[in-house]
């Protein structure tokens, strides 16, 4: 057997203990606390960012590493290491010499002579850059999902809500909210994934028309394959796909068997997309008096407000529209310092419309502003999902109120912030950045608002010691009555 205590083994025991260490991402050091003096290995200055090492290592050099917002902190634990005779454990930023920033992980240990006194510190560090970096993306992966959850179960609540107001029977609110949480389905199937940054319109027909069967088979379409639209456009136009698919089925030229319908897509020398829809060999439409406006009616309305709009009559052989997306307007960029939009007084009201589509969704839901007593509140609305724009102005206007808006950008939101309003309701998120400048504003005139979210915490401009106190937070989906109580709340401020 082999003397463990040759030179030789020593040697190969260290050789593998330094790799060991290399291997792991550790580094070793030893400190007299007396004269401040440090002895550290190359891995422990690579990771400070020395890759050749580095030489007259002190606690001070150190401390000038670390991040200075933990500087007290790790200098309180080596003085009560030094003092007390205890061991210490702490994670911390550091600065490294290269200007990275980095992680480390610290563990050291007093040795002391017979009397107590502590001689040395000795310890090691770990980079744990690459683990607080994953944790970092999955906290903001984990944030980005709850805001998306909770976006997704707004615009379902909101469409629900909306559905009801027109349905005629449970039957048939049934039927129809199933069909279009299922193509809200079918939508983020098609959006949601690691390369899923824009859809095709030619895909999101296909998605709405798979359900149809042997109907699809007279639905034609040219010119959408090349198109590409970014996540929230793509996802109104599905909604308005399956709604005017939905019409001809029940209403339109899918309704008889004669019956197509065309689709035509174009893109303009500026990028704006245009989408023409074209049925013939429908039915002869209803009389002008007997249309009535429903669900579908709302979302072609808005669907795309404030980056375009979608335009309509009934002709001979069915119904005409032509969807319109400005793509300047609906790429996200850098908040808006100017320029404004009209106040719309309710989100109907916000897009350009042709004659009413068909609908059996029950009695027309309002157009345009309803009429208005002038000592009625009045409340920004800033919000950029058109549906729930639309049910969150159905509760402004069920409480007794007045909608102006709604925004959806930040300029647009600033231009309505100087008219004259009693109180806000706020979006965090918004098409082109966040609602902070516009909380800004209305705090500086006294108006006092409330901020709407996705995510349940992490609201910036809400909680006692924020820039602007107390001010209260609505999660989606937002229920009626908490809309009500919060609209109380704050006109009661005012």
């Amino acid at each position: 057997m082999a003397d463990r205590s040759s030179p030789d083994l020593r040697h190969g025991a260290r050789a593998h203990l330094d790799l060991a260490l290399a291997s792991s991402e550790i580094g070793v050091w030893e400190l007299d606390p007396h004269n401040d003096i440090a002895i550290c290995d190359l891995r422990h200055d690579q990771i400070f960012g020395y890759p050749e090492g580095t030489e007259n290592w002190t606690f001070e050099r150190f401390i000038t590493h670390v991040d200075p917002e933990d500087r007290d902190r790790v200098t309180e634990l080596q003085r009560e290491a030094v003092t007390n005779a205890r061991s210490w454990k702490f994670t911390t930023r550091i600065n490294r010499a290269d200007g990275s920033a980095g992680w480390i992980n610290a563990n050291g240990m007093p040795l002391c002579d017979e009397f107590g006194t502590v001689v040395k510190l000795i310890g090691h560090i770990i980079d744990v850059t690459e683990i607080k970096r994953d944790e970092e993306r999955l906290r903001l992966y984990t944030a980005e999902l709850g805001h998306r959850v909770g976006n997704m179960l707004a615009l379902i609540s909101a469409m629900m809500r909306l559905s009801s107001r027109g349905a005629t029977s449970v039957e048939q609110f049934a039927a129809a909210s199933e069909s279009r949480i299922a193509s809200l389905s079918r939508i983020n199937r098609l959006l949601v994934g690691p390369d899923a940054v824009a859809a095709a319109p030619a895909q999101l027909l296909t998605a709405e028309l798979a359900p149809l069967g042997p109907l699809a088979e007279r639905v034609t379409a040219r010119g959408l394959e090349t198109m590409r639209l970014p996540g929230k456009p793509a996802e109104s136009l599905s909604l308005v796909f399956h709604e005017l698919l939905d019409n001809a089925v029940r209403h339109g030229a899918l309704s008889v068997p004669q019956g197509r319908v065309e689709i035509i897509g174009a893109t303009s020398e500026d990028g704006d997309v245009t989408i023409d829809w074209h049925e013939t060999g429908g039915p002869p439409p209803a009389p002008r008096d007997a249309l009535r406006q429903g669900f579908g009616t709302m979302v072609l309305s808005s669907a795309f407000h404030p980056g375009g709009d979608v335009t309509w009559d009934l002709g001979p052989g069915g119904l005409h529209a032509t969807i319109t997306l400005r793509m300047q307007q609906t790429r996200i960029t850098e908040p808006s310092r100017t320029g404004g939009t009209e106040a719309f007084e309710t989100a109907l009201g916000s897009a350009s419309r042709g004659d009413a589509m068909a609908s059996s969704e029950g009695p027309a839901a309002p157009e345009g502003a309803r009429p208005q007593a002038p000592d009625i509140p009045t409340i920004l609305l800033v919000e950029d999902e058109p549906l729930i724009s639309m049910d969150m102005s159905e509760m402004i206007a069920d409480h007794g109120c007045r909608t102006l808006g709604p925004a959806a950008r930040v300029g647009d939101a600033l231009a309505l912030a100087e008219e004259p309003i009693d109180a806000a309701l706020l979006d965090i998120n918004l098409i082109d950045g966040n609602s902070s400048e516009v909380a800004r504003r209305l705090h500086a005139r006294g108006v006092p608002f409330a901020v709407i979210s996705g995510r349940a915490a992490g609201a910036s401009l809400t909680g006692p010691g924020t820039r602007y106190g107390d001010v209260p937070l609505l999660i989606k989906p937002v229920a009626a009555h908490e809309v009500h109580a919060i609209l109380d709340q704050l006109l009661a401020k005012d």
